[in-house]
């Protein structure tokens, strides 16, 4: 059917679309350099951190793009999702090769449902992929906690 104005209000929401996916995207690049900084800051000499644990970050990264050459970074997430993020980084075309290969010394994938699953398993998980809980360690919960409800984010 023809609405008056129709052609208009089709422009005029698509433009608005396109303009509501760029604040997105700039909401998300501002937060991923916010949290980039901070884990930079935080996994320095002086600081002394030098385990990074992702907690659903999904096909995130940070283990690719930040130079931390000390520290072992702790990917926990779905299997699924762990696999596609390795399938992806393995096809990399060679133009993009320098983002595909580890800036940590170490990227160790843990699959697990974390919604389900951490509560229970998360630390031993951890320990037996080799995370030492007698040194520091820092978390990194960008956007996961968006999947839990309030009562559970709190535990």
């Amino acid at each position: 059917p023809y609405l008056a104005g129709g052609e208009e209000m089709r422009n005029l929401l698509g433009n608005r679309a396109r303009r509501e996916d760029a604040r997105v995207v700039e909401n998300v690049a501002v937060r991923h350099r916010a949290i980039d900084d901070v884990i930079l800051r935080h996994c320095t000499p002086a600081r002394g951190i030098r385990q990074v644990v992702s907690i659903n970050g999904g096909l995130d990264s940070r283990a690719y793009r930040l130079n931390l050459p000390e520290v072992s970074w702790f990917d926990v997430d779905l299997f699924d999702v762990l696999e596609l993020k390795k399938r992806l980084l393995e096809k990399a075309p060679e133009a993009l090769r320098t983002y595909s290969t580890p800036r940590v010394q170490s990227v160790t994938p843990v699959g697990m449902d974390v919604l389900a699953d951490a509560p229970h398993y998360l630390r031993t998980a951890l320990e037996k992929q080799g995370v030492d809980f007698t040194r520091p360690v820092l978390y990194v919960f960008e956007a996961c906690l968006y999947n839990f409800e309030a009562e559970k984010a709190k535990t």
